[in-house]
């Protein structure tokens, strides 16, 4: 879900279970992703990876806050907009 407003989000996330600064590099084959901006703009983001394939991304703790950092060129991470910095609010 985006804001009206013309601005493109920066991704931000947080995931529903405690997280390592690892933990994006599991595989799943799928995920919904809620993404605020530093504008406060909520989008959901999909990532799709195939079996075995990584998302592409690094999730780090910061306080009480998850963020995300060293997104792979032409990865899932990247190809869903998935940017430095971005914190996750929700994964489902």
């Amino acid at each position: 879900k985006m804001n009206q407003s013309s601005q493109k989000p920066s991704s931000i996330l947080q995931p529903s279970k405690s997280a390592s600064s690892r933990y994006a590099d599991d595989t799943l084959s799928l995920g919904s992703i809620d993404i605020v901006s530093q504008n406060n703009l909520l989008r959901i983001c999909r990532l799709t990876t195939t079996p075995g394939q990584k998302f592409g991304f690094d999730l780090n703790p910061n306080d009480d806050r998850h963020i995300i950092s060293n997104v792979v060129k032409n990865s899932p991470a990247a190809r869903s907009n998935l940017n430095e910095n971005d914190r996750v609010i929700q994964i489902d």
